[in-house]
């Protein structure tokens, strides 16, 4: 006999009535066996949870006062009904002992042997039949149990995983997307960042579940953003000056605020053809001008702009 969660069988010889296998959890492992041998007129009782909270061990005790399953039976199920619980059931088996001995005619020789089947079924006295068909009746509802619990425990892993997931990278898309056209390089921070979630729990989903198949499309509509910024998302800006002999500190901080403004859309910013004297001035009037890179001429510009998104695709990589 085996009994999982929570199930108990109980059993009545004579006058004594006693717990012969009980389960706790509603586990694989927990699962409860036991053997032995039966007695003439022995009561089997095999018990869900459910009917033992509304039958206590006393009270079935007393209902198995009677010899017939029939009519302990109907002692208890109006009790079980009172309470309208679906999961209260149990089995009631009584062990009646045939000791048979069929007479044989005296051309009981002469016959043909029968089938192996035939012989099988022809042994087995019709209450064996009854028990047998009870006992695989009970393996088949238990195996469901189990097989249904593990099934909801699974699930109930999978929906806990998903909502810690799948709403912060939705968020971190919708941030991403919104940026598209106002600063790519944030843009495409947060895109990365939310398919970086995902693509690493993906794999948690069964293929063709619900929540796979939300993780895949948003994982489409990522990639079609990165996708956009890659192909129209600004690199850098290129400011000559060459033209420029005097620099004041207006123009200091024009320059500045140009760079600052190019950032902001997730461009890099390379001043090129500075002459020495503007140098010098820069220098004399101590300022300092953040965001900005310099370059000899406009060639060297599109060098160092080329080795500066090379450099934070780089980055962003590696951070992914």
């Amino acid at each position: 006999m085996f009994a999982n969660g929570g199930a108990k069988i109980f059993i009545k010889r004579g006058g004594k009535f006693g717990t012969i296998l009980e389960s706790e959890a509603l586990d694989v492992k927990s699962i409860a066996s036991s053997s032995g041998p039966l007695q003439d007129n022995d009561l089997i009782t095999l018990s869900t949870k459910p009917f033992l909270d509304i039958i206590d061990p006393p009270s079935l005790f007393s209902s198995l006062a009677s010899s017939s399953p029939a009519e302990i039976a109907e002692t208890l199920t109006p009790k079980v009904h009172e309470k309208e619980e679906g999961g209260a059931s149990a089995f009631i088996i009584k062990y009646v002992r045939q000791d048979q001995a069929p007479e044989q005619s005296s051309d009981s020789q002469q016959e043909e042997p029968l089938p192996i089947k035939d012989r099988f079924f022809t042994r087995v006295s019709h209450s064996k039949k009854v028990y047998l068909t009870v006992a695989v009746v009970i393996l088949i509802i238990l195996s469901s149990s189990i097989f249904f619990a593990v099934k909801k425990q699974s699930d109930t892993k999978n929906q806990a995983l998903f909502k810690e997931i799948y709403p912060s990278a939705l968020k971190k898309y919708e941030e991403g997307n919104s940026l598209v056209d106002l600063n790519a390089s944030l843009a495409k921070e947060s895109l990365l960042a939310s398919k970086k979630s995902l693509e690493e729990n993906k794999e948690e989903f069964k293929e063709g579940s619900e929540e796979e198949k939300q993780i895949s499309e948003l994982l489409e509509k990522i990639n079609e953003d990165l996708k956009k910024i890659e192909e129209t998302g600004s690199s850098g800006l290129i400011i000559d000056v060459s033209a420029v002999s005097v620099v004041d500190s207006f123009l200091g901080r024009l320059l500045g605020e140009t760079a600052k403004m190019a950032g902001l859309i997730g461009a890099e910013t390379v001043l090129v053809g500075m002459k020495k004297e503007v140098v010098i001035t820069l220098i004399q009037l101590g300022m300092v001008i953040k965001d900005l890179h310099t370059a000899l001429n406009i060639e060297d510009g599109m060098m160092l702009l080329e080795k500066l998104k090379t450099d934070k695709s780089t980055l962003q990589k590696t951070g992914s």
